[in-house]
């Protein structure tokens, strides 16, 4: 969900008392723990089990809007846009800081250890930026998405569409 959302969803669990103390935050900063917890703030949530990410997302806004009335605004995939998709992002491209959804996640190999979450980026910066990022794609090789023989013209689309 977009800042906005979070802030404006943060502060109706506040009111309804459904924030834990330890969750209190500034503007620009979200605890692990409240991102956890927020399943549990809602009846229509707590004890579900989701399809997927986007599943999880669809029915967590549904709840907020019905039980706190807060109408959140999905953040949505850079990546998913430019292709004419509509997915919602589960994080953000190490490099542009753009939306990026776990279908066009492309893992780089940053050296990081194991224990830290991997850096990523979304497809259509690895698509811009092939060639600086070609060394440190995970694997050593181009994501599945690029391959030419299952979408020859993809790339290119990826690249023009600003």
């Amino acid at each position: 969900m977009t800042t906005a959302s979070l802030n404006q969803l943060h502060a109706a669990l506040a009111i309804e008392g459904l924030v834990d103390l330890e969750h209190e935050r500034d503007e620009d900063v979200v605890s692990e723990g409240f991102l956890k917890d927020l399943r549990g703030a809602f009846r229509a949530t707590r004890d579900r089990i989701f399809a997927g990410h986007e599943d999880y997302c669809r029915r967590l806004h549904q709840a907020a809007s019905l039980e706190v009335g807060v109408a959140v605004e999905p953040l949505r995939c850079a990546s998913a846009r430019v292709l004419g998709q509509d997915m919602v992002a589960r994080g953000f491209d190490a490099i542009t800081l753009e939306p990026v959804s776990l279908s066009y996640e492309v893992w780089l190999d940053t050296g990081k250890p194991m224990s830290l979450r991997r850096d990523f980026c979304g497809l259509v910066t690895y698509a811009r930026n092939e060639q600086q990022l070609a060394s440190v794609a995970f694997g050593g090789r181009a994501p599945h998405q690029l391959d030419h023989d299952k979408a020859p013209n993809l790339r290119t689309r990826l690249i023009e569409v600003a």
